[in-house]
């Protein structure tokens, strides 16, 4: 009986963790920001100078250059190199996608599959390969983090209070890293642990691991650097932070550790950088290292599904091992799950921008052109379709040629509605792109079937909540000077956003309530 019970329960149990590690960062994060007013955080977001933005975006580019050195030298480990151009592509799309959405072993595994599969590799040689990424991925991320520890709290102080155990820490990872290379000196190639196989590589190859991974780890912690106001702390200091806000975020399994990442960021740096810049720098870097490559990945990954056509899975149950057997069960929902999730952060942005004040400048030109009530209309309908497409993103994922009809639909309300409350051309510019990038993807959303009767899942239910529940306390937080009454639900103004925010936040809570009620009935 307690067995049926803990399996009942343990699809809770990831959801309920997730959901815990992101209560715990929200609280980290409110509390640094009871003594900011929104228009600090705007003013810190603001403090990138566009010198300083490009800087990072070059050294974005190096960082997702450096990654394919993972999959080459795993490649190499099983004895099937493939061509240079090959090894890029299918890395830095994997990359690209994996990094933002999470569960890499899955969404980059995949990716990978569906191209190194139409290059001859065998389901077998794919799984030993991707066993070898994060052998090196793990080896990089202890070498690289173990000298940052060491290294960091004799620049400055790396979390001040936090280095007397952090440097212990280091020397362990040291001990670590060189037991490693000892045993891939002694004995190159598959040893037995327990039931495990581990594939030691040669020690040039183990060389090279390192270096890989150093180049990696360095050139992303860089782009946040450069991002941080002048005069902060050491390069050190940022990396030993950087490296250890990662493995939180990796340890959480949010997509792209998000703000858990930012919540380990603040309590570390907070003594060197103010948290007003460093939250400014914190949102920039996420722009800049996740998300627009993340966009690229999903227009790539798109426009190859579609010259390349129906790839064939039927090699995958013969001769695979198990970890094979699963990327390729889930390679068909790839781009269907990416897009959904893109579908789903595309809400995110709609939402956000209709509880956050406007432009001023923006708004007073817009005035001359429309009437008050178009502008306020197109803000109440931005809102809805920004939780209708968080709703959808599930549908979208699951393949269903509903979601597909629809969120297109959506999308062209959403151009339209952006410039028409604010002018807003960035989200524009975003839904268009997403719009674009479902289009050579028809195919892949077949499935006939009803919104309301397909499952939903714990992880999407919670990514809801949490999204909407953050929306409510950003608009609280950003318009926490106004003097709430009952006559602000009726106030109509070119600069109204209190009233707006309140309005939009009511008509999507209660589209999200009656979606709610249409499920449960």
């Amino acid at each position: 009986m307690a067995w049926h019970a803990w399996r009942a329960s343990r699809r809770w149990i990831g959801p309920v963790g997730i959901a815990v590690a992101l209560a715990v960062a929200a609280l980290v994060i409110a509390r640094e920001l009871r003594a900011i007013q929104f228009t600090d955080l705007i003013a810190g977001l603001a403090a990138v100078s566009a010198p300083r933005r490009l800087a990072a975006f070059g050294l974005s580019l190096l960082a997702y250059a450096a990654l394919p050195g993972y999959d080459a030298i795993a490649l190499r480990m099983i004895g099937r190199p493939l061509r240079w151009w090959r090894v890029m592509l299918s890395s830095t799309v994997a990359y690209a996608i994996s990094q933002t959405l999470g569960f890499s072993l899955i969404t980059g595994g995949s990716v990978r599959y569906r191209y190194w599969s139409g290059w001859g590799l065998t389901p077998a040689e794919i799984a030993a390969a991707m066993a070898s990424v994060v052998t090196t991925f793990a080896v990089g991320l202890v070498a690289v983090g173990s000298t940052a520890l060491i290294l960091g709290p004799a620049g400055g102080g790396l979390g001040g209070r936090y280095s007397g155990f952090l440097v212990p820490i280091g020397w362990v990872g040291a001990g670590l890293i060189g037991g490693y290379l000892a045993a891939c000196a002694r004995r190159p190639g598959p040893i037995g642990i327990g039931s495990v196989r581990l594939v030691l590589p040669s020690l040039r190859l183990a060389g090279a691991q390192l270096v890989v991974a150093a180049v990696d780890w360095t050139l992303a912690a860089a782009v946040l650097a450069v991002l941080l106001p002048a005069g902060g702390p050491p390069f050190t200091i940022v990396l030993g932070a950087f490296l250890v806000a990662q493995l939180a975020g990796i340890v959480s399994h949010l997509p792209g550790g998000v703000a858990v990442f930012e919540s380990i960021m603040v309590l570390l740096l907070r003594p060197a950088v103010p948290t007003a810049p460093l939250l400014g720098a914190l949102i920039a870097f996420r722009v800049i290292y996740y998300l627009i490559p993340f966009a690229i990945g999903v227009v790539v990954l798109s426009v190859s599904e579609a010259v390349r056509g129906r790839a064939r899975m039927a090699a995958a149950a013969k001769g695979g091992t198990r970890i094979a057997i699963r990327i390729a069960r889930s390679l068909p929902a790839v781009l269907p799950y990416a897009l959904g999730w893109a579908a789903f952060g595309a809400g995110a942005v709609l939402l956000i921008s209709g509880v956050t004040p406007a432009i001023h400048a923006r708004m007073a030109w817009l005035d001359r052109l429309l009437p008050l009530g178009v502008i306020e209309a197109s803000h109440f309908i931005g809102s809805l379709v920004g939780v209708a497409l968080v709703v959808l993103g599930r549908a979208l994922a699951r393949r269903l040629d509903a979601a597909y009809r629809l969120t297109q639909g959506l999308l062209l309300v959403g151009i339209a509605a952006s410039l028409m409350k604010g002018l807003d051309w960035e989200e524009s510019l975003l839904l268009a792109g997403l719009f674009l990038a479902l289009l050579p993807a028809r195919r892949h959303f077949m499935r006939k079937a009803a919104l309301l009767d397909e499952p939903l899942s714990t992880r999407w239910v919670a990514a809801t909540v949490a999204v909407v529940g953050f929306t409510i306390w950003l608009g609280l937080f950003a318009h926490r000077h106004v003097e709430y009454s009952h006559e602000l639900w009726w106030q109509f103004s070119v600069h109204g956003d209190a009233p707006r925010y309140l309005r939009a936040t009511v008509g999507a809570v209660t589209l999200l309530a009656a979606f709610g009620l249409a499920r449960l009935f």
